[in-house]
């Protein structure tokens, strides 16, 4: 589907998303481990996921949206790239090598808030060593796993597109 008709697809989506709470609420667009964990009742994190033997690029997969998020504001694109893809950054979370003690620090960091984590069975690491993670700061962890198929920017024979989706909350 030509990517017009997919965001004319979703804008509607993402617009309604949009609503008054009648709270106060934030939104923070930095690098996690410099956000104030004080006062953060709960934290919903959605990192990109270390896949097991190649590299995960969420801002190459991602960079319309990631764009759009802070209306490309401080990006530098990439203007010899067809789609205007944004820079790769640094995120320890994106590598096998680094993403274990990326998930330690992150969370002792929010240790005393309620933890959502988004992540996916095609990454490292698994579900029972995630559980072990967040056990090591919550008492606390239920696991809903949610059956999903990747069809975007993937071919019909790629490897690892039957995953669960799997939401983790720890209390």
């Amino acid at each position: 589907m030509p990517l017009k008709d997919l965001f004319q697809t979703a804008v509607a989506d993402y617009n309604s998303a949009v609503f008054d709470n009648g709270r106060d609420n934030r939104v923070i667009c930095r690098s996690i481990f410099d956000v104030d964990p004080q006062g953060i009742d709960l934290v919903y994190l959605d990192p990109p996921y270390a896949p097991p033997k190649d590299d995960n690029d969420y801002i190459k997969r991602y960079h319309f949206l990631e764009g759009l998020s802070v209306y490309w504001r401080g990006q530098r694109i990439m203007e010899g790239t067809t789609t205007k893809k944004l820079e790769k950054r640094f995120t320890p979370f994106a590598y096998k090598g680094t993403i274990r003690d990326a998930f330690r620090e992150l969370f002792a960091h929010f240790r005393q808030s309620t933890i959502v984590l988004s992540y996916s069975s095609n990454s490292v690491p698994g579900e029972s060593e995630l559980i072990a993670l967040l056990r090591d700061v919550k008492s606390n962890v239920r696991v809903i796993s949610i059956p999903h198929r990747y069809s975007f920017g993937t071919h019909a024979t790629a490897q690892r597109r039957e995953v669960q989706e799997y939401v983790f909350v720890a209390s």
